[in-house]
């Protein structure tokens, strides 16, 4: 489940394995909405926030904000889950990590649905990014704080989060820090 952006503490997520029409996740301390937006021949055309089902919905200053960073980086939103689609659907259905174990430092060993096994080093990740939330994860208790959710693996409120194929192949790059910064 990728984190697309950050913006004024509201966090944009989407689900891997997600459907139509296309949407994105606004999170915000255990608080979620959602924006679905409409394409018509590779133009948005509509974009509607809904309250997420049995979750707390997003202040009004949240939603705001949500709102602001969805209408302006809309088509950018649909490239990257079409993108991420396109990854997974030729991916092995069975690509989700069944369980991760921490191996010590920041080194976790991945186990995908498909029996592949993949130790994943994030020390690199996590210093090289100037984001200040991605740097507190250099703390060694709180980056050990990780857990799996849907198949995918998170850290705090989807703090950081990882697209699946990245660790499958084990390319955590740290290009990747700057996009879940931005």
């Amino acid at each position: 489940m990728p984190k697309l952006y950050e913006y004024f503490g509201v966090i944009v997520i989407f689900y891997a394995n997600e459907h139509e029409p296309f949407h994105v996740h606004g999170k915000c301390q255990g608080r979620e909405c959602r924006a679905e937006i409409l394409v018509v021949d590779g133009q948005v055309v509509e974009i509607q926030f809904r309250p997420e089902r049995g979750k707390h919905p997003l202040t009004d200053t949240e939603l705001r904000h949500f709102e602001e960073l969805v209408r302006s980086k809309a088509r950018e939103i649909v490239d990257q889950t079409r993108k991420n689609h396109t990854q997974t659907e030729t991916m092995n259905p069975e690509v989700t990590i069944i369980q991760a174990k921490h191996l010590g430092g920041y080194c976790l060993e991945l186990e995908f649905g498909d029996g592949k096994r993949q130790k994943v080093n994030f020390e690199s990740f996590l210093r090289k990014s100037l984001h200040p939330e991605i740097q507190s994860y250099l703390a060694m208790e709180k980056f050990k704080q990780f857990r799996l959710e849907h198949g995918d693996l998170v850290w705090g409120d989807y703090d950081l989060c990882f697209p699946i194929m990245d660790l499958y192949e084990n390319q955590i790059l740290h290009n990747n820090a700057d996009l879940m910064a931005a």
